[in-house]
């Protein structure tokens, strides 16, 4: 498989291994590691503060083809939606809410009736900090089951201090009452433009791009872990003084990332990955992918926050300008958007007018390209397993198109997601996609406004039913049923016994596994058994074909008779018996 210029973990000089591995006109030797980097986070500004749940949830819509999310703002913009759903299938929604040139908030959305009704949670505005301007901008949200905590981030450009912000969400947010709510700031940064975040097990990792120490919009990262007993907000040396500072910037002594844009991070099962748009003075517009493990075990040769052990004494891990595998997925590109699942990742992007796509299939080792469709824009991916859906911007419409390998051929049967033609508006950020939906920026009432529309796959699959076709009366019998979640929720199954007794859900299964339930039946006949699955968001599938069972009548059985047993074990008798009773 072609490598694009990827950089694998070697002992060796840095501008060894980019020679080699890297084309020559997109080498970077000639940047020196600035003597200004401080090892540990340069920080002065933090504050911690509480978010409340408004007062009065207001229910936005009820559910449609196409269902309006942002109605409280009728007459200003709202941009960049983002989308995540928890375990119990809560759907969550976070976005810009442009209420006049001096305010623009974050709301925060859910759903907890599988898109019936859209209910405001909290509205973040960074008026309410110490030195906020009441801009925010490009909100972020994830999901951390681990923890049961929504991550959100967003940036305030024009703060005087705590320009970062980000919060900890509780997981039932239906019935949160508030939220951690924390801002930072590098004491060296003197501009804050847009960021992202991922998150690998309780640990939040927030994505800043910033002017810093004579970069231009250079890009930082930071790794905090919010202690819910203490109520504090810990860096990774403050977890263990042994562990890395965990505050970082990229000083471009391995790939030229300045100035980056569009940042976006997702976290596999083994790597954590970072994708942005390089404006590189050789080569134009790239795409820089930067990636590192995932470990948390401090005994591993491979623990995310191991301190030193990179070059220049740098945290070889943790840092974000010398991460183990990093390089251009692409030239002359922009408007990345990543995705990962399992050892697979995909990158989907724009160039010369076509929507592209990078993928992997060995954890980020080795990238090859496909097309996904030309003419298009403003492209966003997800990804379960092998499976990636594509949505994109193309004449005013947004369409969904899928992979089942990986991202290496598209079906090119893309399915029209809006139902209002020529309303869906073509810009950076404008949608999004997840297992809880897509959302995207709509003109339709003039304004941008952002819409929802269910994923068109919610539903687990029929499921593939299992058993004996003859059973006897009253004897307990297995049956099994397998079906897989198009995102990988588990399942539960019902079983229909077809003899009037009242179906039940199973516990749950893990998506593509195998199932059961046992049933006895107390007549004879014949009957009909049949199954659904449901997955944990309440998406139920069709019920399988039936399965006729025959239950067969008992044969009757009597007891020996006193005769009987005489004639069975002394027939001489027996017969002399016989012979006198006639």
């Amino acid at each position: 498989m072609k490598k694009i210029q990827n950089f694998l973990k070697a002992a060796v000089v840095i501008a060894i291994a980019l020679a080699f591995i890297m084309p020559s006109a997109a080498v970077v030797t000639n940047i020196e590691k600035t003597s200004q980097k401080n090892y540990s986070h340069p920080l002065t500004h933090k504050q911690i503060a509480s978010a409340q749940m408004k007062d009065i949830p207001q229910t936005m819509n009820t559910l449609a083809d196409d269902v309006l999310i942002s109605a409280l703002n009728p007459d200003e913009d709202d941009l960049r939606p983002k989308i995540t759903i928890n375990n119990e299938g809560t759907i969550v929604i976070t976005y810009e809410q442009v209420n006049d040139i001096l305010s623009t908030t974050i709301p925060i959305v859910f759903s907890d009736d599988n898109g019936a009704s859209f209910i405001m949670a909290f509205e973040f505005d960074s008026i309410d900090f110490t030195e906020g301007s009441g801009i925010l901008y490009g909100p972020d949200i994830k999901y951390c089951a681990e923890e049961d905590y929504f991550y959100w981030a967003a940036v305030d450009p024009l703060a005087e201090m705590y320009n970062e912000e980000s919060a900890w969400i509780p997981g039932d947010i239906a019935n949160a009452q508030n939220a951690v709510w924390w801002g930072i700031s590098s004491s060296d940064a003197t501009g804050y433009h847009e960021g992202a975040l991922t998150f690998v097990g309780q640990w939040f990792i927030g994505f800043t791009v910033h002017d810093l120490l004579g970069f231009e919009k250079d890009p930082g990262l930071g790794y905090f872990y919010y202690d819910i007993d203490t109520e504090t907000i810990l860096f990774p040396n403050e977890v263990d003084s042994g562990w890395a500072p965990g505050y970082y910037y990229d000083g471009c002594s391995v790939l030229n990332t300045v100035p980056a844009s569009k940042p976006e991070m997702v976290t596999a099962t083994d790597r954590m990955y970072m994708v942005m748009e390089t404006q590189n003075e050789t080569l134009g517009p790239v795409i820089s992918l930067k990636s590192t493990v995932t470990d948390l075990d401090p005994e591993s040769d491979e623990f995310l926050f191991t301190s030193g052990g990179g070059p220049g004494g740098m945290d070889k891990y943790a840092d974000i300008e010398v991460w183990p595998w990093q390089g251009y997925l692409a030239e002359n590109a922009t408007d990345p958007e990543i995705w990962a699942s399992n050892n697979n990742a995909v990158v989907v992007y724009m160039q010369e007018g076509d929507v592209k796509c990078a993928y992997s299939s060995d954890d980020g080792d080795t990238w090859d390209t496909s097309t996904v469709v030309s003419d298009a824009s403003y492209p966003s991916v997800y990804m379960v397993g092998t499976t990636a859906y594509c949505i994109y911007v193309q004449d005013g419409n947004l369409f969904l198109d899928t992979s089942e390998d990986g991202g290496a051929t598209w079906l090119g049967e893309p399915i029209q997601i809006n139902d209002e033609d020529g309303t869906v508006v073509a810009d950076v950020g404008c949608c999004d996609i997840t297992k809880g939906g897509i959302v995207w920026e709509d003109s339709r009432n003039e304004a941008r406004d952002i819409y929802w529309n269910k994923f068109l796959s919610l539903s687990p699959d029929t499921p593939v039913l299992d058993g004996p076709t003859e059973v006897k009366i009253d004897e307990e019998t297995e049956f099994t049923a397998t079906s897989t979640d198009p995102q990988d929720d588990d399942v539960q199954y019902m079983f229909d016994w077809g003899d009037g007794s009242t179906p039940e859900w199973t516990d749950s299964f893990t998506s593509g596994a195998t199932g059961s339930d046992t049933h006895t039946w107390d007549a004879e006949g014949t009957f009909e058994v049949k199954v659904k699955a449901k997955d944990v968001a309440g998406h139920e599938s069709e019920w399988s074909e039936p399965l006729p069972i025959t239950v067969p009548r008992s044969k009757a059985v009597t007891q020996p008779t006193f005769l009987d047993l005489l004639e069975r074990f002394f027939p001489e008798i027996y017969r002399i018996i016989i012979n006198i009773v006639g």
